[in-house]
C-alpha cells in the first residue's frame, strides 16, 4: 500500500530553491488562511517525518501538515523565544522554542528558502536568530598518506605443502576404491594429529 504521504517526498527536497507552491500545498494553505490573512514567507520541509509547510503571515505563523490528515498548527509570534538555523546533510533545520516551552523542528528546508524565512520571523516576531554550523564530525586525514603497498606473497611453507600433497593422495585412494570410508578417515586423522 503507498504511503498517503509519497506524493509529497521530493529526493532532492532542500535543494529545490524558491519554487512556488504545488496546487495541493496552495489549497491547504488557503484553508488555514484567515480572512483578511496574507501570507509574507513560506518554506517547506518535513517535521516528524512528515511533508510541511511553514508559513508566516500577516498575524501568525502557521505549521501546516501535508499529510492525508492535514494538520495546521497556529502560532502566535509573540509565543517564539529562540529561532535556531542548523546546517545539515539534507539542507537546512529550522528549530523554534516557543514560550510554552515547545520545541519544533522543520528540517530538509533549502537553505536559500530558510534565510529569507527566518529573516523574516526573527523581524516579525523581535526575535533574533542564531545560526549553528554542521554539528557532523569530519574525519581528519593524516598529513602525509603512504604510498600504497601490494600485500607480500605468502611465504613457502613446505611441511603444508607436503600435507596437501599427502591428503590429496589419500582422497585419489579413497575415490578409485583402493580405502574404505573407515580407512580413508583413520588416515585422514592420523595425517592431521602429526
Amino acid at each position: 500500500m503507498a504511503d498517503a504521504n509519497a506524493d509529497n517526498f521530493r529526493p532532492s527536497l532542500w535543494s529545490e530553491g524558491n519554487h512556488p507552491l504545488e496546487p495541493k500545498e496552495t489549497q491547504r494553505l488557503e484553508v488555514a488562511l484567515e480572512a483578511g490573512e496574507q501570507p509574507l514567507e513560506t518554506v517547506r520541509g518535513r517535521m516528524g517525518g512528515k511533508a510541511h509547510l511553514w508559513s508566516l503571515t500577516n498575524r501568525r505563523l502557521l505549521a501546516v501538515g501535508m499529510g492525508w490528515l492535514g494538520r495546521t498548527t497556529p502560532i502566535a509570534s509573540d509565543s517564539i523565544r529562540d529561532i535556531e538555523e542548523q546546517e545539515g546533510v539534507h539542507g537546512t533545520t529550522i528549530q523554534l522554542d516557543l514560550a510554552s516551552g515547545t520545541r519544533l523542528f522543520l528540517v530538509a528546508v533549502a537553505p536559500v528558502a530558510a534565510r529569507a524565512f527566518i529573516a523574516a520571523l526573527s523581524e516579525r516576531s523581535g526575535t533574533p536568530s542564531r545560526f549553528v554550523p554542521s554539528r557532523k564530525v569530519r574525519p581528519t586525514l593524516p598529513a602525509a598518506t603512504p604510498p600504497y603497498q601490494a600485500p607480500a606473497a605468502p611465504m613457502a611453507n613446505p611441511a603444508a605443502d607436503q600435507m596437501l600433497a599427502e591428503l590429496q593422495r589419500l582422497a585419489a585412494m579413497h575415490s578409485a576404491g583402493q580405502l574404505t570410508e573407515g580407512e580413508f578417515i583413520a588416515a585422514q586423522k592420523k595425517l592431521l594429529l602429526r
